[in-house]
Formats: C-alpha cells, sequence, structure tokens
C-alpha cells in the first residue's frame, strides 16, 4: 500500500511537469518509424534524464526536453522529484523496451524498469515530438 501510494505520488508529480501547451514548431511525428528505431531515439534521451536523476545533475535531466517543459519542470522541482524517486523505488537499475504509440504529434515509448528498493517492475513513459527536425521530451510518467 505505501509502495501503491508513493507510485501515485510520483505519477502525480510527473503530471505537474507534463506539459499543457504546445510549440509552433511542432511537427507531426513519423509514423513510418519501427519501433526498433523509435528505441534507438528514444533510449540515449532516457539514458540523459536516469543519468540526471540519479546524480541529480538537473542539465542532464532536461537536455532534451522541450522549452515548456523545462519551464514547468524548475531545477526546485527536479529535485524534490529526484529524492522522491530515490527514497520510494530507489536506484535505477536496468530496464527493457516494450515499444512506442503514435497518437497525434506523440509518440508514447515505454519502457519496464527496475530499481533496487522495490520488487515490483516500474513503467516508464515517455512522451516525445518532433521540433526542429529532432526529437524533443513533452512529459515523462514513472508509475
Amino acid at each position: 500500500m505505501k509502495y501503491l501510494r508513493s507510485l501515485m505520488v510520483i505519477t502525480f508529480l510527473f503530471t505537474l511537469l507534463a506539459p499543457t501547451i504546445y510549440s509552433s514548431d511542432v511537427q507531426a511525428a513519423p509514423r513510418n518509424k519501427t519501433n526498433q528505431e523509435m528505441k534507438e531515439v528514444a533510449d540515449p534521451i532516457m539514458d540523459n534524464i536516469l543519468k540526471g536523476v540519479q546524480l541529480e545533475n538537473y542539465m542532464a535531466y532536461s537536455k532534451d526536453f522541450d522549452q515548456p517543459l523545462k519551464v514547468l519542470g524548475s531545477r526546485t522541482k527536479f529535485f524534490q522529484v529526484a529524492r522522491y524517486l530515490k527514497q520510494t523505488v530507489g536506484n535505477y537499475m536496468y530496464r527493457e523496451y516494450m515499444g512506442s504509440l503514435h497518437k497525434d504529434d506523440l509518440v508514447v515509448v515505454l519502457w519496464k524498469a527496475t530499481f533496487d528498493k522495490t520488487q515490483d517492475d516500474v513503467l516508464i513513459k515517455l512522451f516525445l515530438t518532433k521540433q526542429n527536425n529532432r526529437y524533443v521530451v513533452k512529459g515523462l510518467r514513472f508509475q
């Protein structure tokens, strides 16, 4: 029960960071990318995010965020969320790519992750969109 409540709080905190306004330079995410191609795009982005959380390094964490998400996900909020994640699920150990879903201009990339303080799987959802010919993070959830 305590773990479930913790995951709900983590989901809520990351939902607060989710952008509600799209930039005018958003391009439709191409649907012709295979799951493997999306994995190749998303893995380095997720590596930066998880490295940033592990090291409590906001620059690494937010490197691939779009501008509205950088504004919503301030340094202060980042440190609160990073510390809370470490306290509840622990340190990131590894992840398994589950696939990608396309919805309008978003690509949702899914991983099943393992952390050291819980026996439960943690679902990571990374919301990407294409801006200025590169993929950027529009949202992020740990469930």
